[in-house]
C-alpha cells in the first residue's frame, strides 16, 4: 500500500513541470484564438432570407446590382424599382411616415440621396438587404458592402474602424461614377462594428457626408471585449485573460486595442447624427451609447432609446425605429 502511494506521488511529481508548461501554453493559445476570432471571425454564409430577396428583388421593390470595387471589395447597389412591388416592410414604413405627414416620392422613384450601409461583426452585406428594402421604399439608393474579414471581402483583418475609414467614401465615389448618379447628398448608416466604422469614416472624410445614423454601437471597443471575457470566464479569470488577449489583438491589427475609441473622434462630427440603442443590450450597455452620443460634436443630434431592445433584436422590436431613422435621413438629405 505504501509502495503504491509512493509511486503515485512520484508520478505526480513528474507531471508538475509539464503542467507548469502546459497551463500557460493553453492559456496563451486560447487568447490567441480569441483575438483571431475577434479580428478574423468565421465568415457568415448566405442565408435563406438573403436568397429570397436576391432571387426576386422586384418583389421587394428594388433592383440589385453587384459591382466590385477596384480594391476587390464586394458591394450591392440597391435602388427603387419603378416596375417592382413593395413588400410588407416597405409598405408599412411608408404608411408610418405618411402618418407623420412626411412627403415621399412616388413608389419606385429615387429621391436623389444615397445611403451607405455598414454591417456588424460576423455579418455580411446581404444581412442589410431587409434594411435596404425599407430605405429604398422611401426613395433612397442604398450601397451595401462587405467590410474586411467579412462576407466575400478578400481583406483578412477587421480593425473596427481605423483602417476601414476610407472604404465607405471609396465605395460611394466608385459606384456614383460607374452608375452615373450624384455622390451627394449622402448618409452613412452603421450597426455595431459598422457604427464604429461609420464614426471613423465620418471623422476622417467629414466633408463628404451629410447625415449619420448609428445603431447599437460603442464608445470604445476594449470595455466591450473585457466585459465578454468576464461574462464567459468569470470575474476571476476574465480580466487576466483580457490582458493576455490585448497584445494578440495588437499583433493582428497593428493597432492597440485601447486606441479604438470612437468617442475620441466623435467631437469632430459636425453633421446631423442619430444614435439608437436598445436598453436591454447585454453586449454593449446603454451607457456606452450615451457616452458616444454626448461626445458627438454637432448640436443637431438625437438619441433613440429602444425599449426592450437587445443587441440582436434592436431593429425588430415593436418600436418604429425604421420610421425614426428614415425620417432623420429624409429631413437632412432630401431637399
Amino acid at each position: 500500500m505504501n509502495s503504491g502511494a509512493t509511486r503515485f506521488r512520484r508520478r505526480c511529481t513528474r507531471l508538475i513541470p509539464w503542467l507548469l508548461i502546459a497551463v500557460p501554453v493553453v492559456w496563451i493559445g486560447a487568447a490567441w484564438l480569441a483575438a483571431r476570432e475577434i479580428t478574423s471571425p468565421s465568415r457568415r454564409p448566405l442565408q435563406d432570407y438573403h436568397q429570397v430577396i436576391l432571387n426576386a428583388p422586384a418583389s421587394h421593390g428594388i433592383t440589385i446590382t453587384p459591382p466590385t470595387l477596384s480594391d476587390g471589395t464586394p458591394t450591392l447597389l440597391c435602388r427603387p424599382d419603378p416596375a417592382g412591388t413593395l413588400d410588407q416592410r416597405g409598405t408599412l414604413l411608408r404608411s408610418q411616415l405618411q402618418q407623420r405627414n412626411l412627403t415621399l416620392p412616388p413608389i419606385g422613384i429615387e429621391n436623389n440621396a444615397t445611403l451607405v450601409l455598414l454591417h456588424g461583426r460576423r455579418g455580411r452585406k446581404e444581412d442589410l438587404l431587409p434594411i435596404a428594402v425599407r430605405f429604398c421604399a422611401t426613395g433612397f439608393r442604398c450601397l451595401l458592402l462587405d467590410l474586411p474579414a467579412h462576407g466575400e471581402n478578400p481583406a483578412p483583418i477587421a480593425t473596427f474602424g481605423p483602417k476601414e475609414a476610407p472604404l465607405p467614401l471609396k465605395a460611394l465615389t466608385e459606384a456614383a461614377t460607374k452608375f452615373n448618379f450624384p455622390s451627394r447628398p449622402a448618409g452613412l448608416w452603421g450597426m455595431s462594428m459598422g457604427g464604429s466604422v461609420a464614426i471613423h469614416a465620418t471623422a476622417s472624410t467629414h466633408a463628404h457626408w451629410d447625415a449619420l445614423t448609428i445603431v447599437a454601437s460603442f464608445d470604445a471597443i476594449a470595455p466591450v471585449i473585457h466585459r465578454q471575457c468576464s461574462q464567459i470566464l468569470g470575474d476571476t479569470l476574465g480580466p487576466p485573460f483580457f490582458t493576455t488577449l490585448k497584445p494578440r489583438f495588437h499583433a493582428n491589427t497593428g493597432i492597440p486595442l485601447d486606441q479604438i475609441l470612437p468617442a475620441s473622434l466623435a467631437p469632430q462630427i459636425q453633421i446631423p447624427t442619430l444614435i439608437a440603442h436598445g436598453d436591454d443590450d447585454p453586449l454593449i450597455p446603454l451607457t456606452s451609447a450615451r457616452h458616444l452620443f454626448d461626445a458627438i460634436g454637432t448640436s443637431n443630434k438625437s438619441f433613440v432609446n429602444v425599449g426592450s431592445g437587445t443587441h440582436g433584436n434592436v431593429l425588430v422590436t415593436p418600436y418604429p425605429l425604421y420610421a425614426d431613422m428614415t425620417a432623420w435621413f429624409l429631413k437632412h438629405l432630401v431637399r
